[in-house]
């Protein structure tokens, strides 16, 4: 009886920790970076956070500005949000329109997302999402890859953020203008500790059970 009553002490304090730790916020930070890439006209400003491309037209560029913090949403297993992981600023001296004016076509376009964990075991996870910049008759156009970050934070489960397929920069307005870089977050549950425990402490009565039938026999 002594022993059962243990158990069922562990088992309620597994419950309540995993509950816990679901409703826990969600906190990264994100760093946007540049590389040239196929892009001849692109020069990459120390640091990597601006980019330029010239012609004899002018000159644009675009500055990728993430946050800290930049992603903060609180999930439980199951559920998803929107986020936004930075915004691209632009800023040109070109005559023509960000469609035709100085081309980014080929340069390369990174997302660091750096998340700490938290609680008493905090863990730091860092991941990079990647794109490719395209220019087209509208403006210019970041296609992403397609596959997600993940991380299996501590307890088991699994977060998943997801950057959009595309994201379209904006001509300048007024020789300046910001675009959103937006995605998603959700969280899927892994088994929990608690259901382990039960599920061995079942295999274990039962094993017990048909040792001593046997013995009996």
């Amino acid at each position: 009886m002594r022993k059962f009553r243990y158990v069922v002490l562990v088992t309620v304090f597994l419950l309540a920790f995993s509950f816990a730790a679901a409703a826990d916020p969600i906190i990264a930070n994100t760093t946007i970076t540049f590389g040239t890439g196929g892009c001849g006209n692109c020069i990459v400003f120390p640091g990597g956070a601006t980019i330029m491309s010239v012609n004899n037209t002018g000159n644009t560029t675009v500055t990728g500005v993430g946050g800290v913090p930049q992603i903060n949403i609180t999930l439980n297993p199951g559920e998803t949000s929107n986020i936004t992981l930075g915004v691209f600023q632009v800023t040109s001296t070109s005559s023509a329109s960000l469609g035709s004016s100085p081309s980014f076509n080929g340069a390369q376009v990174f997302v660091r997302v750096t998340l700490t964990t938290p609680g008493p075991l905090s863990q730091i996870f860092s991941g990079t999402l990647a794109g490719t910049a395209n220019q087209t008759a509208s403006g210019l156009e970041i296609t992403w890859n397609a596959t997600p970050l993940t991380f299996t934070l501590p307890g088991g489960n699994i977060l998943s953020l997801k950057i959009e397929p595309t994201t379209l920069i904006n001509a300048p307005t007024g020789n300046s203008t910001q675009s959103q870089i937006r995605g998603t977050g959700g969280l899927s549950q892994a088994p929990e500790p608690a259901t382990l425990v039960l599920l061995g402490l079942g295999t274990s009565v039962l094993f017990g059970r048909i040792r001593r039938k046997f013995r009996r026999g």
